[in-house]
């Protein structure tokens, strides 16, 4: 759910080479595990993009605010 939601125009290009459009912006509230326990956190400038049918996020954009990530086998 987007908090502060705003109008948004521009593109991002997906892995298949196609350009698609971006209606919106804003924040949204995320759960997330850390070795301190489970919080919520506020992520922001989050792009909504209604032809895409699943969440993409970018790790690069995420780490060069700081997060980091740990890579689990399944």
């Amino acid at each position: 759910m987007f908090i502060d939601p705003k109008p948004h125009s521009s593109k991002v290009k997906v892995g298949d080479g196609r350009d698609l459009e971006v209606m919106g912006i804003g924040n949204i509230k995320a759960k997330i595990n850390s070795k301190d326990g489970s919080k919520s956190i506020t992520i922001e400038n989050v792009l909504y993009v209604p032809e895409l049918s699943v969440n993409l996020i970018s790790i690069g954009k995420l780490s060069s605010k700081g997060f980091r990530f740990k890579k689990f086998n399944h």
